[in-house]
């Protein structure tokens, strides 16, 4: 039988008068995707359990499933506990997404699962949690999740979390140690200093790093300077794209992210909007060596500082 990239059942609504038909196409079907995005949504939580726990239990002993995605859910406790049983006994399971699925402390549900799988060694390649409002409590458990994979994991999206510093530092602590890193997304949690100079002095075990994402994160002016110092150094030679939207940037900031960007001969795509504004000899630098480089700075045309603009214009009238 041969075996199908992917199943896909996002935005379908299974009900219990489906889920019977369904349970017998997948237990005869081979595929290495399974998606259900935006399939519980309108259920009630006592039918989006019974009805994600009998997939569960046909998915958990496929030894083709590689990705689940499981994204734009009202799971919350009751879905995570039906997921469950698939987390603690998959044989196969490489990429695992669950973004903006109202886990809350529902996280607590998958992170135990993921920790006392049957697979004692590291496996997720992929991890991708974002927009669940994860918070404090489920931290711990997320490092110690992000420890036991750390030999395989390449891509971790945990943004718009709830994670504060002694949270992020924890969980950075954690991410140091996987070596293979390429995507790390910490989008819209709260940075501090020290969480800053962590992340800087973890930048350095990741030279597989492709994109580094922290737009939003209340990061302090200082904070970011240890950040960009950091990649100044040159060990991540391989990134593509950095998210440094709302990063508390001034104009000291920008001429280091200039020699950043004529170092990185990779570097695609920078995300700049929301930082400080510039003088026009250092947005002069950064336009130079980007165009030299090839890398797109979106957010550029907001750098402009209009009294310098006005300087310039008063200039020219006398």
């Amino acid at each position: 039988m041969d075996i199908l990239p992917e199943i896909d059942l996002s935005e379908n609504r299974i009900t219990n008068n489906t889920i019977d038909k369904l349970i017998e196409t997948l237990k005869t079907t081979k595929f290495k995707k399974l998606n259900l995005e935006s399939v519980f949504t309108k259920n009630n939580k006592q039918e989006t359990f019974e009805i994600l726990r009998k997939i569960c239990e046909v998915i958990k002993e496929s030894t083709n499933l590689e990705e689940l995605i499981i994204s734009k859910n009202a799971l919350g406790k009751s879905g995570a506990k039906a997921l469950k049983v698939f987390l603690t006994n998959n044989v196969n399971l490489k990429h695992l997404i669950i973004d903006d699925a109202g886990l809350g402390e529902g996280g607590t549900v998958i992170l135990e699962s993921l920790l006392n799988s049957r697979r004692k060694t590291s496996y997720l390649e992929t991890f991708s949690i974002k927009e669940n409002v994860l918070g404090k409590q489920c931290s711990k458990l997320l490092s110690m999740v992000l420890h036991k994979h750390k030999i395989t994991l390449t891509k971790v999206i945990l943004s718009r979390n709830s994670f504060y510093n002694s949270d992020l530092c924890r969980i950075i602590e954690s991410l140091s140690l996987c070596k293979k890193l390429q995507i790390i997304n910490l989008e819209d949690n709260f940075f501090t200093k020290k969480t800053s100079k962590m992340l800087s002095r973890s930048l350095a075990n990741w030279p597989d790093l492709k994109q580094l994402i922290i737009n939003d994160c209340l990061i302090c002016k200082k904070g970011v300077i240890y950040i960009l110092e950091a990649l100044l150094k040159g060990t991540n030679k391989n990134i593509e794209y950095l998210g440094f939207q709302y990063c508390s940037i001034d104009e000291n900031g920008f001429y280091t992210l200039a020699s950043i960007i004529k170092k990185s001969l990779m570097l695609k795509v920078v995300e700049i909007n929301g930082n400080y504004s510039i003088k026009k000899k250092c947005m002069s630098k950064l336009n130079l060596v980007s165009k030299k480089n090839g890398t797109l700075i979106n957010g550029f045309d907001d750098l402009i500082n209009e009294d310098d603009e006005g300087e310039e214009k008063e200039g020219k009238e006398k």
